[in-house]
């Protein structure tokens, strides 16, 4: 195993570190929110390397990471190049002095800053970003991508690791702490939102009327909810409708948006016309667009007349034809969406 640590200034000025750095070449900050590190692919069986970044919230932090990967299958025909099935994870590490929010102080990053809202890969030479997946609270795993060994040497092959941050400022923080201390500590509420299940949750009349143009209607008129002070929720999972209060309140829903929750809270957003937080999704549905979920999302994408998602995702399959036509997928969608299928090609 092999380490190394490259920092990374927080407003892109760049400080290396003169170590032995095996397979990451350069870390380098874009801008506020998103960095960049060049990352070898050995054929070792495993190798890691370690990084860090420093980063401002209400003052300078450090965040350790771990990058890494691992041989998971070798196919060797004897005529062919082999080919290397490889994963890549991301690991932040986890100590006393790296910003947890957990930590009990008061000027603490919150996780929504400090963890990783997106990470994903790109191949040198190629143009689809291979998002990872978050496996649990700070490990990212990226799919498996297999590579040929064209030449004998210890490194396969070279890409991009793309880390994005959310951000969120000293000032702001202050604001949004006020008022979603309302909803978390559901104090001073005049309102109930009920779910089936018998759960419940509290809000408050000005915050939602001022955030939304459906509940300013809902609660301005002499309809059933302003007479009871509740309101059913029948129709929304108590978690989605949960996390649209907390963009309600915050700007922000309290966990990333992810691929599991981006097409209920856009469902969510569009009922109680909430534009940033629909357009949020609209913005995580279209950069996570690949082969293994294009289609999916041209028939979600024209179900819910989401013209942006289905004109991106007919781009994406325009580009990229020679693997997605071949597939069942699209086998399937040309015979259940004909008319879909034309206006792709």
């Amino acid at each position: 195993m092999a380490s190394a640590f490259c920092s990374v200034g927080s407003l892109g000025s760049l400080r290396t570190v003169q170590r032995s750095v095996p397979n990451i070449t350069s870390v380098e900050q874009q801008n506020e929110a998103l960095a960049c590190v060049t990352y070898k692919i050995s054929i070792q069986k495993y190798n890691a390397d370690k990084f860090q970044l420093d980063r401002t919230y209400a003052n300078t932090y450090t965040s350790y990471f771990v990058l890494s990967s691992e041989v998971v299958s070798i196919t060797d025909d004897g005529e062919n190049p082999q080919n290397y099935t490889i994963e890549v994870r991301l690991r932040e590490l986890i100590g006393p002095d790296d910003g947890l929010g957990s930590s009990g102080k008061e000027d603490a990053v919150p996780d929504y800053c400090r963890r990783p809202s997106d990470v994903w890969m790109t191949l040198i030479n190629e143009q689809e970003k291979l998002f990872f997946r978050n496996q649990s609270s700070n490990v990212w795993k990226s799919p498996k991508i297999i590579l040929p060994l064209l030449q004998p040497s210890a490194t396969i092959g070279t890409c991009l690791i793309w880390i994005k941050f959310n951000t969120f400022r000293q000032g702001e923080a202050k604001v949004v702490k006020s008022l979603l201390g309302l909803l978390l500590h559901q104090t001073q509420c005049d309102v109930k939102f009920c779910f089936e299940d018998g759960r419940h949750v509290g809000g408050h009349i000005p915050i939602l009327a001022n955030r939304s143009p459906v509940f300013a209607a809902m609660f301005s008129h002499d309809m059933q909810e302003k007479k009871t002070g509740q309101v059913v929720i029948k129709d929304i999972q108590p978690e989605i409708f949960k996390e649209m209060l907390h963009y309600l309140y915050a700007g922000r829903t309290r966990i990333s948006i992810v691929e599991c929750t981006a097409q209920p809270l856009f469902l969510a957003a569009e009922k109680y016309d909430i534009k940033e937080l629909r357009d949020e999704c609209i913005q995580f549905l279209i950069l996570h667009i690949q082969s293994g979920n294009v289609i999916e999302l041209i028939v979600w994408a024209d179900l819910y007349r989401v013209e942006e998602i289905k004109e991106a995702a007919f781009k994406f399959v325009g580009e990229n034809y020679k693997t997605i036509f071949p597939t069942t997928e699209w086998e399937n969608l040309m015979k259940l969406y004909p008319d879909l299928c034309l206006l792709v090609t």
